[in-house]
């Protein structure tokens, strides 16, 4: 086998092409598809579940809301809620009765400002297929009318594992709340927000202390928001 050999000048031989800077639409293009490939990590993130795992905690038992001190002398309205629980390996609740006590008995000390006390009227387990529990939500009007025993006179909560991404939703005009068994807020806060929409309190944007901010993080009501929500709880309530 003969050896190759190389000359000096075909090793040595200068590169006299000059580099070419890159045009704004290379950058473009390259920046864009980062960002493109971000956002595909971030969506494989949350259909994974990491997502979910890591912003979404169920709230401890030892968490206790005490009761805020009515800004009101006012008479108190009992607002009696009917407790729906899926059960379903999937997306069913994984709540115990007692923690349905304890997620209403804390939801009620916020509103125990507005001289309005939450009771459980009655709790249901309600065996369910995913394509129910997603019907549900895709159709909450449809879906209860199907219910036996189902009062559309009270605050009727939906409870199940996750809500997509929310911590709870509330259908206003149908007296209807799901919450999670896993939010990134105090579940009971939660309910209490929602039981807010119900009452015709709408969002706020600036105050993170406010019930009806948000991010469902905060308990305090205004004056005004009180004055308001009771007028509303007369129609549910007692």
């Amino acid at each position: 086998m003969k050896n190759i050999k190389s000359s000096d000048n075909d090793l040595f031989e200068p590169d006299w092409e000059e580099k070419k800077e890159p045009t704004r639409k290379e950058i473009i293009w390259k920046y864009s598809r980062a960002i493109i490939a971000l956002f595909a990590i971030i969506g494989v993130l949350y259909i994974s579940g990491v997502y979910q795992a890591l912003l979404f905690r169920k709230t401890p038992e030892s968490v206790k809301q005490e009761k805020i001190e009515s800004m009101l002398d006012a008479q108190k309205i009992t607002l009696p809620l009917q407790i729906y629980l899926f059960v379903n390996n999937e997306l069913g609740s994984r709540r115990t009765e007692d923690n349905v006590r304890h997620l209403v008995e804390n939801a009620s000390g916020v509103w125990s400002q507005a001289q309005i006390e939450l009771s459980i009227e009655k709790i249901i387990y309600l065996e369910s297929n995913k394509n129910e529990i997603d019907d549900f939500l895709n159709n909450p009007r449809a879906f209860t009318a199907g219910l036996k025993d189902y009062n559309d006179r009270r605050i009727n909560v939906f409870l199940r594992e996750t809500l997509l991404g929310l911590n709870g939703i509330a259908f206003t005009g149908l007296g209807i709340i799901s919450v999670a068994d896993y939010t990134t807020s105090f579940d009971f806060r939660v309910l209490a927000h929602e039981i807010g929409h119900i009452l015709g309190l709408g969002h706020v944007a600036s105050d993170k202390g406010r019930l009806m901010f948000q991010g469902a993080d905060g308990i305090n009501l205004t004056l005004e928001e009180i004055l308001q929500s009771r007028q509303l709880a007369l129609k549910f309530g007692y």
